[in-house]
């Protein structure tokens, strides 16, 4: 590809976003205007550049892709995607996510990073604890569990949610000596499957549910080893990632059964 067109295609992000537009179909070229909030003197120059790289066509003062243009719109997507997924996880440790799924990262974008208050940092992200009670079931794997994990596993196990949790060794000894009887009894519940994983792996948590996947993740600072924030993925693509991770792990994992 001509280096002039790499420049056209990521140095504007009005291009870009023009592009992305038309990938739904043909637009009139006021409409475009106003979609972007741009006047006309930065507009008309990108429209005529994409033109004369055969990215569109204009006609009557309507814009749409090229075959061209359709052909690097589509190629752009999973690129953009995988960009704007690295620039929220490109500072945390990735180390956990096999070979095999890394290739995929373009497929689970885009994601939603938020940034817990003092307040909120012990307690489970309440937008996703909703989309959690109304699921079918439930996926994770931890380092931690909540002050309160008694009261958000209750809940599931009242709906009758299919929960499956991987531990770290280290947890599950926590656990067996400090919340025995509380182990015991999530243990007692037949839609509740607690597994032991007893390698090292750098990560906060990874939780799974029908609608998203919640990760919290170790930082590559060696000041801060964890800053608290979230980051939510709900695209389709992301939920079969997180299943296929989950799997991963589960498949190197222990059942628990008894304390």
């Amino acid at each position: 590809m001509d280096k002039n067109l790499l420049n056209i295609l990521f140095t504007s992000s009005l291009v870009k976003d023009i592009l992305l537009l038309l990938r739904n179909g043909k637009r009139d070229i006021w409409d475009i205007l106003a979609t972007f909030d741009v006047n006309r003197q930065a507009l008309f120059p990108q429209i005529r550049m994409m033109e004369e790289w055969n990215l569109i066509s204009v006609s009557e003062g309507s814009c749409q892709l090229t075959v061209m243009g359709r052909m690097i719109c589509e190629k752009m997507i999973p690129l953009i995607n995988t960009l704007e997924l690295l620039s929220a996880m490109g500072k945390y440790k990735m180390d956990f996510i096999p070979a095999h799924l890394l290739t995929r990262m373009s497929d689970i974008g885009p994601c939603t990073v938020f940034n817990p208050s003092p307040l909120e940092i012990c307690e489970a992200n309440k937008e996703f604890q909703t989309s959690s009670v109304e699921s079918k079931s439930v996926m994770a794997m931890t380092t931690f569990l909540f002050p309160n994990f008694t009261d958000i596993f209750s809940e599931y196990m009242e709906r009758d949610i299919s929960v499956s949790v991987i531990i770290t060794d280290e947890l599950f000894n926590k656990l067996k000596k400090e919340r025995s009887g509380d182990l015991k009894w999530l243990l007692g519940y037949s839609n509740m499957e607690m597994y032991r994983y007893d390698t090292n792996i750098d990560l906060i948590s990874f939780t799974l549910n029908d609608y998203g996947i919640m990760l919290r993740l170790l930082s590559n600072s060696d000041q801060i080893k964890y800053d608290y924030k979230h980051i939510l993925l709900q695209s389709p693509g992301a939920l079969s990632w997180g299943r296929e991770l989950f799997d991963y792990y589960g498949n190197k994992s222990v059942l628990i059964t008894d304390i």
